[in-house]
């Protein structure tokens, strides 16, 4: 069986200079994320946040952004002045269907602007693992 191309993840990154704790808590466990805060070359601090998924990336796109857009305090503070904010879609590659195509929703596209976060993807090469 020919290996199929997928949505696997939406991660959200934000690249900051300032203060990012404030975010890395808003995200919490308790809500469904998992927050890696790295230092990063070119900026002060690089906040990878996973979790809180959808079935498709328009739907994590836009679940995503009515939870950010509820920041309050330090929170949205911290957001509004990060340098990158991105909705960083993966996809896995594979060799069927001859066209995967996946599709992100107006409506997502100006809830993201709205943020100020853009929106990022990433093809990884499909494992060796059938998928159904």
């Amino acid at each position: 069986m020919a290996r199929v191309s997928r949505y696997i993840t939406l991660d959200i990154v934000v690249k900051t200079n300032g203060d990012c704790d404030s975010i890395a808590k808003a995200f919490n466990e308790s809500a469904g994320y998992f927050v890696q805060k790295h230092q990063w070359n070119d900026y002060k601090w690089y906040l990878n946040i996973s979790g809180g998924g959808a079935g498709n990336a328009s739907e994590a796109i836009e679940k995503h952004c009515r939870y950010i857009a509820a920041f309050e305090g330090p929170a949205k503070e911290a957001w509004d002045a990060a340098e990158v904010k991105e909705f960083f879609i993966g996809y896995e590659g594979g060799e069927s269907p001859t066209c995967f195509d996946s599709h992100i929703s107006a409506q997502g596209i100006a809830m993201a602007a709205q943020l100020g976060a853009g929106i990022g993807i990433a093809i990884y090469p499909a494992t060796e693992e059938e998928h159904n």
